[in-house]
């Protein structure tokens, strides 16, 4: 019996999503134009209004000796879409690009992201939100090296011109962490 080498309509179509996706990505208006939030979007959408932009990150990565290794630089570009109810972000860095979409859940009033990169090509979902000034995410993931755990992304110390990433991990259900496995300093571009 012969096997065929098509792929099934399934994957064919999630590599047009995904790549119809990333050519929107790329696709977009002027770089100056990153939208803005809609006046009617949940009130919590405004959170993240400060990211709107183009950044420049660098990274660094924790060490098993507990110190931390230069990661490379990146660029990251926040934009509004869907009417400025949604944050869409690119991420542009030495592990491949990757794109993530934002949106406030209007009967939770909580944070969805779903990102998704080329080195792992699978969906992850993230539920997020603010604490204190820090804006938190959490999901179920899969590190580099194939270890299942829960990672925690934070934005925090977001001014006009400046942020700062940092993700935790860990491999109990979140008993315990790992604090700043990956860090990344990031600046407005003009």
């Amino acid at each position: 019996m012969a096997v065929s080498r098509r792929p099934s309509k399934l994957a064919s179509t999630f590599r047009w999503t995904v790549a119809g996706l990333l050519s929107a990505t790329l696709a977009v208006p002027a770089a100056a134009d990153y939208g803005q939030v809609h006046p009617d979007a949940p009130e919590a959408t405004a959170q993240l209004a400060p990211l709107a932009g183009a950044w420049l990150c660098q990274g660094e990565s924790l060490q098993q000796d507990g110190t931390y290794a230069a990661g490379g630089e990146a660029t990251w570009t926040f934009r509004w879409i869907l009417d400025g109810y949604a944050l869409m972000d690119e991420w542009r860095g030495p592990d491949g690009p990757g794109v993530n979409i934002r949106h406030v859940d209007p009967e939770t009033g909580r944070w969805v992201a779903k990102w998704i990169s080329s080195s792992n090509m699978s969906w992850e979902t993230y539920d997020a939100g603010m604490v204190n000034d820090t804006f938190v995410m959490t999901c179920k993931s899969t590190a580099p090296n194939g270890t299942r755990g829960d990672a925690r992304a934070t934005f925090h110390d977001i001014q006009d011109k400046t942020f700062l990433w940092s993700l935790d991990w860990s491999i109990n259900e979140g008993e315990t962490w790992i604090p700043g496995v990956a860090k990344l300093s990031c600046r407005r571009l003009p």
